[in-house]
C-alpha cells in the first residue's frame, strides 16, 4: 500500500485506508513509542486531507482510536456517522465492538448479525471475533456458529 500511495500522493483513499489498517494493528499489539508518534502524525495528516470527513473511513478510524482510549460514547457517535455514510459489514462489526463495550450484548449481538447479513462467511466471522479485541462469539452471538457448522 506504502507504493501506491508513494506513486500516486493524491490518491488519499489509499492513504485512509492504511491509516485505518495501521490503528487496527495497533489495536491488537499496542506501538512502541516510535510507531505510536508516526501513527498520530497519520492521524494529523488525515484531518488534512480535504473532504475526509465525508467519507466513511475516516470514522472507521476514528472509532477504533476511540475504542482504544476507553471513550466508547465518542466511539459510538463515530461509527453511526459511518454507518451514515456507507452501510457496510464492517461498520456493523464495530457497531458490536462499541455495544460490547457498553455491556449491550443483545445489541451487539444483533450488529454482528447485519454484519454477518451483509457478508456472510469465515472472514466476517473472523473479524467479529477478533477485529479491535476478542469477541466470544459463543457467548453474545451462538446463532454464527450453528450457521457456520451448516456449511
Amino acid at each position: 500500500m506504502n507504493g501506491i500511495i508513494k506513486e500516486t500522493p493524491d490518491f488519499k483513499y489509499a492513504y485512509e485506508y492504511k491509516v485505518l489498517v495501521d490503528v487496527l494493528r495497533q489495536s491488537q499489539q499496542p506501538f512502541d513509542k516510535k510507531r505510536m508518534a508516526a501513527l498520530n502524525e497519520e492521524f494529523k495528516e488525515i484531518d488534512q486531507i480535504p473532504g475526509v470527513k465525508k467519507t466513511s473511513v475516516y470514522y472507521k478510524i476514528k472509532t477504533v482510536d476511540l475504542l482504544g482510549k476507553g471513550d466508547i460514547d465518542a466511539a459510538y457517535e463515530e461509527i453511526n456517522k459511518s454507518i451514515e455514510l456507507e452501510m457496510s459489514w464492517f461498520n456493523y462489526v464495530l457497531l458490536g465492538k462499541v455495544y460490547e463495550m457498553k455491556g449491550e450484548n443483545r445489541l451487539a449481538a444483533d450488529a454482528y448479525l447485519t454484519a454477518f447479513n451483509l457478508r456472510p462467511g469465515e472472514n466476517t466471522l473472523y473479524w467479529i471475533e477478533n477485529g479491535v479485541f476478542q469477541t466470544s462469539v459463543q457467548k453474545i452471538v451462538p446463532y454464527l456458529n450453528s450457521f457456520l457448522a451448516e456449511d
